[in-house]
C-alpha cells in the first residue's frame, strides 16, 4: 500500500504582467522523495489550462500529471488560461494585495487548485 502526501501549490503566484497571460510559480523539489515514489501534479480546475513545468507542456486535461522526471532543485510552474485570446489580458478580479515579504498571490480561484501529491513506495 503506498502512502500519499500533499503540498498545496495555490499561493505565491506571480500573476500575469504586460504581454502575458501566464501566472507564474517557482517550488523547490519536495524533500524526501526517494526510488520508487512518484510526484504528481494535479489539477482541479472548470476551466481550459496549459501547465508548462521547467519548460515542458504538460498534457492540456484535468486531472494528474506525473512530473516525477521533471522535477529539478528549483521549478517553474507555468499555468496559462487558453481561453484567453492571444494578446488578451486575463481578468484577475479581486486579487488580495501582495504579501508584505515576497510580493506573490494567491492563484485566482476562478483558475481552480493545483498540488503536489507524493505517492511514497509505488511498485
Amino acid at each position: 500500500m503506498s502512502e500519499r502526501h500533499t503540498i498545496n501549490l495555490s499561493t505565491a503566484w506571480r500573476p500575469p504582467s504586460d504581454g502575458s497571460r501566464a501566472w507564474v510559480r517557482h517550488f523547490g523539489r519536495p524533500s524526501g522523495i526517494e526510488t520508487g515514489d512518484r510526484v504528481w501534479l494535479v489539477l482541479e480546475s472548470r476551466e481550459r489550462l496549459s501547465l508548462v513545468l521547467n519548460g515542458v507542456c504538460l498534457s492540456a486535461a484535468i486531472g494528474r500529471h506525473d512530473v516525477t522526471t521533471l522535477l529539478e532543485p528549483r521549478n517553474e510552474l507555468l499555468l496559462i488560461p487558453t481561453t484567453v485570446e492571444p494578446g488578451e489580458k486575463l481578468p484577475l478580479g479581486e486579487v488580495p494585495p501582495p504579501a508584505p515579504s515576497h510580493g506573490r498571490y494567491p492563484l485566482d480561484p476562478r483558475l481552480g487548485h493545483l498540488h503536489l501529491e507524493i505517492e511514497a513506495n509505488v511498485p
